[in-house]
């Protein structure tokens, strides 16, 4: 791999050799004969001269000792060397952005083309529209921007509190990179260059209300079902009008149960007739023994079947008093209706 490490001498420079000590120890240990014989000490005067060999025996011992200094040395460098290429080589294989973006910025040039480009994302920008139709109306849109708060930068830098950032959103783009290279223990900046900001936009490209925001996530909820063998939905009519149920969440269940079993718990005559479900499953409650109990069948059975086996109670009675408050209160809203339509 080729990178700003592997380019370093230091890298690939090989070991220092040591020097050869052998001749030199040789040579002391030849001077230390001559000095200590006694049978031709009379002939090592008259032909070297015993003073001369203690020169001699004096220098070779200085060198050797500036060798073994020098050997020392040598091998301590060797160590240093050793320990910065295993070190280089980690980083080598790990391209930690941190080192190498430090020494690139040290070229003004490159580091103020950085500062404009980043000052051009800063300029918010949508960088993403899903306008499918999965969300029906709504569409998500990720927008491009400049951090407005520095905790923000503190969190996606992960941060810890003993650094502040007091003022970071009001620098230039120089300043702001110079101010962010200054910070230790920082692996990678590339996440407090700019922020991405989540949002939803309505078919009229506005950001939707308290009551737009709910449908939308509910929509994105039962996207997220499909495929699911088995979808659970407590009373969706909670939030929504009966329009919207019986116009869009109605018809987005019944697609979803193409696929799964879909049970819907619901109070809301609209949605439970809407939705023509192929079973009914009634909650059942004896005062006399204190137990809840399941009635069950299809909607256009006359009666339920309990649990047990046993007869259960009417099915259209069970459905008028669950969905439209028992018989006397759809009789009123039955003649309220007839009587508006003459």
């Amino acid at each position: 791999m080729e990178d700003i490490y592997s380019k370093c001498r230091l890298f690939n420079a090989d070991a220092i050799d040591l020097p050869s000590e052998g001749d030199a120890k040789e040579l002391i240990k030849a001077t230390v004969v001559l000095l200590s014989s006694q049978e031709h000490a009379a002939l090592i005067d008259e032909i070297v001269g015993r003073n001369r060999l203690i020169d001699l025996l004096k220098r070779l011992v200085g060198e050797a000792h500036a060798m073994e200094k020098e050997c020392l040395a040598i091998q301590e460098t060797n160590k240093i060397v050793n320990a910065a290429k295993r070190r280089l080589s980690i980083s080598s294989v790990e391209l930690k952005p941190e080192p190498i973006m430090n020494s690139v910025f040290e070229d003004e040039a490159f580091f103020r083309k950085t500062a404009s480009l980043l000052e051009c994302c800063w300029k918010e920008k949508k960088i993403c529209d899903d306008g499918g139709d999965t969300f029906f109306k709504y569409s998500v849109i990720a927008t491009r921007k400049r951090y407005a708060k520095a905790q923000d930068i503190k969190d996606a830098l992960r941060l810890g509190k003993e650094i502040s950032l007091a003022g970071v959103t009001s620098l230039n783009c120089i300043d702001y990179i110079d101010k962010l290279l200054s910070l230790d223990g920082i692996d990678s900046l590339a996440p407090a260059l700019f922020d991405v900001e989540i949002g939803v936009r309505d078919d009229k490209d506005a950001e939707p209300s308290g009551g737009q925001r709910t449908e939308c996530v509910f929509l994105g909820r039962l996207a997220e079902a499909t495929g699911s063998k088995y979808i659970l939905i407590d009373e969706p009519e909670s939030s929504f009008d009966n329009p919207f149920l019986d116009e869009v969440i109605a018809i987005k269940i019944r697609e979803l149960a193409r696929n799964a079993t879909v049970v819907v718990a619901t109070h809301n005559q609209v949605l439970g007739l809407a939705l023509q479900p192929n079973k009914l499953l009634l909650t059942t409650y004896d005062r006399d023994t204190n137990h809840y109990g399941i009635a069950s069948g299809g909607l256009r059975e006359e009666i339920l079947k309990l649990e047990t086996g046993d007869i259960g109670p009417d099915t259209r009675t069970s459905v008028l008093d669950i969905l439209e408050a028992g018989r006397e209160s759809y009789k009123q809203r039955k003649a309220y209706y007839e009587e508006t339509r003459q």
